[in-house]
C-alpha cells in the first residue's frame, strides 16, 4: 500500500514544494524499491528516506522537493523471499500520478500609463495548489533608478523619510474551493513618486509564485508653479515641469475663464528616456491687471493634467502724500506707503513660511527732488534740509516712509518730490523685485496772499474793515495787531 502526504494518489503540487510517500508491505518482504515511469530510482539522489519506527510490516518513507521534471507516475515495489521458497515474488503499489503546477501566475501585471492626480488598477492572477490553506499577498515596488524594491506596507502603502509617497490598495478574492486567487493594487491620487516598477507575490510558508514586473509610467506635473509676488513695472515668471515618456504641450491659463494667458517658452531634456518638458511664462511691466489666479495644463494627446490654481500678486506704492503743506521758515513731511509683505490671494492673505510667519519684501527706499535750474531729479540727500526718515510697517503689512524738508522757503512753492522703492528679489520665496517711482507730491506754502483796509484814509471816529487772505491746508487762525 503506498500513501501520498497530499492525501491523495494524483496530487497536483508547485515547484519549490515537496511530498512525502509512504509504502509498507505486509510482513515477509524483505525490500523495497521506488519507481517512477517504472525506472527504479536512486536513494540520496533522487529522494531521501526518512527513518520509521519499527513495525511488523515492512515499510519506506521517502521525501522529494518539487521540481519542475518532477511529474510522472511513482509507485514502490516490494520484494519477498524466504528459504523455503527461493522465487523472488514481488508486488507493485498502485500509482501515484503527480502533475506540476509551474510557479508561474496565470496573469501578471501589466505595463500601463497613468496621469497625475488620476488613478491605476494592477492586477494579478495566481494558481492556487494549496486550496484551504492560509497565503499572504505581497506587493512590492521600485522606484526610477532605484536598485531595490521596497515592500508596500499596510494596504498598499509606500513611505519614504516618513512621507506617504504611493497611496495603495492591495485587495485580494478567492473562495476555499478556488484553484485560483486573484489580487490588485489601486494606486489612487497618481504622482512622479508612482513611476517605476510592480510585481506581485504570493506565499505559503516557504513556497512563493512571484510575478513579472510591471512598469507604470507617469505622465504628471512635476514641478507645479508657485505662488508668486512681483513688484509692479517688474518680471515675474510662473514654471511648470512635466515629466513622462513624451512631450507634453504646456499651457498656462486664467483661473477664471480657463483663457490662455500668454505663450509659454518650452524646452526638453531626456534623461535616460524619461523626458521632462519645462514651460515658463513670462510677464513683463507687470501691472495690477494681471494679478489674478492662474494654472499650468501639461496636455499629451486626449490627457490633461492640471496644477492647483497659483495667485500672482503685484506689490506696489499704496498711497502718498499729493500734496504736503508746510509755513515759510517751518518744516513740513512727505509720507510714501508701499506693500511690505508678501500676498497669497486676492484678499491680500499673507504668504506664510514654514514657521506660520508672514514674509516681509525687503526693499530700499530713496526720495528725489526736482531741480528747476537744472530740469533734473535729484537725490534727497543732496539738499541738507530734507532728513528721510525710518520706515515702519504696521500690522496692515504696509509700509510707512517719511521724508522731512526743514527751513521752507517762499519761493519753493510747488517743488516736486517722488519716492523709489527698490524691491529686493526673493528668489526662495518665489518674489520678483524691481524699483517702483511714486507720483509726484508737491510742496505747498502757507502764506497770507492779501491784505487790505476798506478805507486807507479814515478820519477820527469812522469805522474802517481790514481784509486777509491767506492760503493753507485748512483753515487758519486770523490775528491782528498794530504798531
Amino acid at each position: 500500500m503506498v500513501v501520498s502526504s497530499t492525501g491523495n494518489l494524483t496530487p497536483n503540487l508547485i515547484v519549490r514544494s515537496s511530498i512525502t510517500l509512504t509504502c509498507t508491505v505486509a510482513s515477509g518482504a524483505r525490500s523495497i524499491e521506488w519507481l517512477k515511469n517504472n525506472q527504479v530510482l536512486t536513494k540520496d539522489t533522487d529522494y531521501k528516506e526518512i527513518k520509521v519506527e519499527d513495525s511488523d510490516d515492512l515499510v519506506s518513507k521517502i521525501e522529494f522537493d518539487i521540481e519542475a521534471n518532477s511529474a510522472g507516475t511513482y509507485k514502490c515495489r516490494g520484494t519477498q523471499y524466504d528459504d523455503f521458497c527461493a522465487t523472488q515474488q514481488q508486488f507493485e503499489s498502485d500509482d501515484v500520478v503527480l502533475t506540476i503546477i509551474t510557479a508561474t501566475p496565470l496573469e501578471n501585471p501589466s505595463d500601463a500609463t497613468a496621469y497625475g492626480g488620476g488613478s491605476h488598477k494592477f492586477s494579478c492572477k495566481f494558481p492556487n495548489p494549496f486550496v484551504g490553506d492560509p497565503y499572504e499577498i505581497a506587493w512590492s515596488f521600485m522606484g526610477v533608478g532605484e536598485s531595490a524594491a521596497m515592500p508596500m506596507i499596510g494596504n498598499g502603502d509606500v513611505y519614504e523619510d516618513g512621507e506617504r509617497i504611493i497611496d495603495g490598495t492591495i485587495a485580494k478574492d478567492h473562495t476555499t474551493t478556488s484553484g485560483e486567487i486573484s489580487t490588485t493594487l489601486n494606486i489612487a491620487n497618481v504622482n512622479i513618486d508612482a513611476a517605476g516598477k510592480y510585481l506581485c507575490t504570493i506565499k505559503w510558508g516557504t513556497i512563493f509564485i512571484k510575478s513579472t514586473a510591471a512598469t507604470l509610467t507617469v505622465r504628471t506635473i512635476s514641478v507645479p508653479p508657485q505662488i508668486t509676488n512681483v513688484a509692479k513695472g517688474g518680471e515675474a515668471k510662473f514654471t511648470c515641469k512635466t515629466t513622462g515618456d513624451a512631450e507634453a504641450a504646456v499651457t498656462f491659463h486664467k483661473t477664471a475663464d480657463n483663457s490662455v494667458v500668454g505663450t509659454a517658452a518650452l524646452t526638453q531634456q531626456d534623461d535616460n528616456g524619461v523626458l521632462t518638458t519645462t514651460g515658463i511664462l513670462t510677464i513683463s511691466d507687470a501691472k495690477d491687471s494681471d494679478s489674478f489666479e492662474y494654472y499650468c495644463k501639461a496636455t499629451w494627446d486626449a490627457n490633461e493634467v492640471k496644477s492647483a490654481n497659483i495667485y500672482l500678486a503685484v506689490l506696489a506704492i499704496t498711497d502718498i502724500t499729493s500734496a504736503a503743506w508746510g509755513v515759510e521758515t517751518k518744516a513740513t513731511q512727505f509720507v510714501c506707503k508701499s506693500d511690505a509683505t508678501l500676498k497669497k490671494n486676492a484678499n491680500g492673505d499673507a504668504y506664510l513660511d514654514l514657521n506660520k510667519k508672514e514674509i516681509r519684501a525687503s526693499a530700499d527706499i530713496t526720495w528725489e527732488y526736482f531741480d528747476t535750474e537744472t530740469s533734473t531729479w535729484k537725490a534727497s540727500s543732496e539738499d541738507n534740509r530734507f532728513s528721510v526718515k525710518n520706515s515702519l510697517i504696521g500690522n496692515d503689512g504696509i509700509r510707512v516712509s517719511p521724508l522731512s524738508l526743514r527751513d521752507l522757503k517762499s519761493d519753493e512753492d510747488g517743488l516736486k518730490v517722488r519716492c523709489n522703492i527698490a524691491y529686493q528679489a526673493d528668489a526662495a520665496n518665489h518674489f520678483f523685485g524691481a524699483t517702483v517711482t511714486s507720483g509726484d507730491m508737491i510742496l505747498k506754502i502757507s502764506t497770507i496772499t492779501s491784505l487790505a483796509a476798506s478805507n486807507i484814509g479814515p478820519v477820527t471816529g469812522e469805522t474802517i474793515t481790514l481784509t486777509c487772505i491767506a492760503t493753507g491746508e485748512t483753515a487758519p487762525t486770523f490775528k491782528f495787531t498794530s504798531s
